[in-house]
């Protein structure tokens, strides 16, 4: 017969490596496949539970929201009584000061018309200053019309003789100065100092 080539042992042995290779390469691509897989899986899952925590974070959030926006509504509400509290008290200030305009009126008359009660009781006292200096010039002439010496014109009894410093009125005897006569009868000026004269 015809003689066996010789490559042909070497090129069954090949491949008989090569088959071993594809075996080999075949269950690589399948423990490859299932680890993928497997991945793929626990990614899944993962983002699963990442999702439910975000949704579980969302949720939260908007209860908390409800709750600020609930109570920032009662505030408002807290706020509109009082801001109409607070105008009803204004009104109720202005309505009292317009009717109160009047007695205010009222009170600034009356405040006038005391001082002119106060101006009329110093000008009668004043005024009976004056009747009684009039009564001592009369009493100081004699009948026929001669001058006498001044009466005092406090007591009317005695005759004047002290002089009230610094205005130098002749006006008070000097008893009635003793007795602490803080002003000059006649011209209502301070008495600082008194001196005595003697008339003959």
């Amino acid at each position: 017969g015809r003689p066996e080539a010789p490559g042909v042992p070497q090129m069954g042995t090949h491949t008989t490596h090569l088959a071993g290779e594809l075996v080999a390469a075949e269950g690589l691509r399948g423990t490859e496949s299932s680890a993928i897989a497997t991945a793929l899986a626990a990614d899944s899952e993962h983002t699963s539970d990442a999702l439910q925590e975000c949704v579980g974070i969302l949720i939260e959030q908007k209860r908390e929201m409800e709750r600020r926006l609930f109570g920032m509504r009662a505030r408002v509400l807290h706020l509109e009584e009082q801001n109409a509290q607070y105008r009803f008290l204004y009104e109720q200030h202005q309505t009292e000061a317009h009717s109160n305009g009047g007695g205010l009126e009222v009170g600034s008359l009356y405040q006038q018309l005391s001082a002119v009660m106060l101006l009329k009781d110093a000008l009668n006292t004043e005024n009976l200053a004056l009747q009684k200096q009039l009564e001592v010039a009369q009493r100081s002439q004699g009948p026929e019309g001669n001058p006498k010496h001044a009466l005092c014109v406090v007591c009317l009894d005695n005759e004047a003789n002290t002089v009230c410093l610094p205005c130098k009125h002749l006006a008070l005897c000097s008893g009635c100065c003793q007795q602490g006569a803080r002003s000059c009868p006649l011209c209502r000026a301070d008495v600082t100092d008194a001196m005595q004269i003697f008339i003959p």
